[in-house]
């Protein structure tokens, strides 16, 4: 089993945010690292903008605060992403949605010029066998590309 150590920075919200590159786009990106979220979440704009979403779709329907049902459709999401000057390229797949709530909190809060891309959730980090080490402010990523 090989490891990726990758370096993260702490936003004001104190959410971890890394630096990813998805092959075809041409500007910073970031992810951010939340380990309370059970799926990996790609932004419908960026995906729909670089043509990362598969044909595999489904209705479900959430409750709104008010108790009502919203109608949704989730579309999934396949693609390879590296870190940093890292040329290991690791397989993900995710759903797609609206992440323009949370953009701009972080941008808002973080000022920085970057595009958030994608939450990278629990699915991801139990694949890659993550260890998060807050203190240093590094990622490790346990990974076999021979089995995918």
């Amino acid at each position: 089993m090989k490891q990726l150590t990758i370096p993260f920075r702490k936003s004001r919200v104190k959410i971890p945010l890394v630096d990813i590159f998805i092959e075809g786009a041409r500007e910073n990106l970031s992810a951010i690292v939340d380990t309370g979220s059970e799926s990996t979440i790609f932004d419908t704009d960026f995906v729909e903008e670089y043509g990362l979403l598969t044909t595999n779709s489904w209705d479900m329907s959430l409750a709104s605060l008010k108790g009502e049902d919203k109608p949704i459709t989730i579309k999934e999401v396949d693609t390879y992403i590296a870190f940093g000057e890292e040329e290991v390229k690791l397989h993900v797949t995710g759903i797609s949605a609206d992440l323009s709530g949370v953009k701009d909190h972080i941008k808002n809060k973080y000022k920085e010029p970057t595009r958030i891309t994608c939450i990278l959730g629990n699915d991801f980090l139990r694949k890659y066998k993550t260890k998060i080490n807050y203190k240093t402010k590094e990622i490790t990523l346990y990974y076999d590309l021979s089995g995918e």
